[in-house]
């Protein structure tokens, strides 16, 4: 992310405003400490002006721990 933001010429500030985030959470995501939702990831690819496929590819997810969160059926309503 911090690659293509500053390919961009993008400060962290400027690139949260327009995509419509806090820069604290931008700072996360290129911490490494966050991981976007598609939705996100898809405002910050067009905050960039690119394809979204282009943000995350060569992405590496191996060290990411993927859990499911227990189904609580209760909610629905």
């Amino acid at each position: 992310m911090t690659r293509h933001r500053e390919a961009a010429g993008q400060s962290m500030a400027s690139l949260a405003s327009i995509a419509g985030l806090s820069r604290a959470y931008l700072w996360r995501i290129e911490e490494g400490k966050s991981l976007p939702n598609l939705r996100n990831a898809a405002r910050l690819a067009a905050a960039l002006e690119m394809p979204l496929s282009t943000l995350v590819e060569g992405l590496d997810l191996s060290k990411v721990q993927l859990e499911n969160r227990p189904y609580d059926g209760a909610r629905e309503g």
